[in-house]
């Protein structure tokens, strides 16, 4: 059965609802000085503030060593309601960003990539830096997780119409996210 493994537990990948597929409830980097995320109040305020405009889940990409604070993840996502998938990795030394509008434009139009397989990541980064203002740290400190659903998913509609808009932010994100995992006796299926 594929399944996504939050850290709660594997739940089926349709289960996940909008999902913001990539995000930091916690940060610490020393490229990034004076940006850190830190707080758990913060991440807890940032998560309710996702699930109040209809957030279901959030891939959280911190990887190791960057204060990742996994042990606080389970705690948060129940508190929340929101789902937590804790994706982890390497950190990369290069930092690349680019508008997600045009990220689109570029994939599904000129490339043609189909939309079913465009998971946005990293939409606090653009070259339109009043766009960044108005996304970071948009509740007590946190990372801006509710601009996604508050001012980005409406322009997209608008470039792109509501279906796919709703594909991406629901469907993309469970195929991505979902494996067919082999049992281990640790995991559990959240109910």
């Amino acid at each position: 059965m594929t399944a996504v493994r939050t850290v709660l537990g594997d739940l089926p990948p349709e289960r996940l609802g909008v999902c913001d597929a990539h995000d930091h409830l916690f940060l610490s980097s020393p490229r990034l000085a004076g940006q850190e995320l830190r707080a758990p109040h913060a991440a807890r305020a940032e998560l309710a503030a996702f699930r109040a405009l209809g957030g279901g889940s959030v891939a959280q990409w911190t990887p190791y060593g960057l204060g990742r604070r996994a042990a606080d993840l389970p705690r948060l996502s129940r508190e929340s309601g929101v789902q937590v998938v804790a994706a982890t990795g390497l950190h990369q030394d290069a930092q690349l960003g680019s508008g997600a509008l045009d990220v689109l434009d570029l994939l599904c139009g000129e490339l043609e990539v189909p939309p079913h397989r465009v998971i946005l990541g990293h939409l606090n980064r653009s070259p339109d830096g009043s766009m960044h203002r108005q996304a970071a740290r948009s509740v007590n400190g946190g990372p801006g997780m509710p601009y996604l659903l508050r001012r980005l998913r409406p322009r997209l509609e608008l470039a792109v119409g509501e279906e796919l808009v709703t594909r991406i932010l629901t469907e993309n994100p469970g195929r991505a996210f979902g494996a067919d995992w082999k049992r281990t006796g640790k995991s559990r299926e959240v109910t």
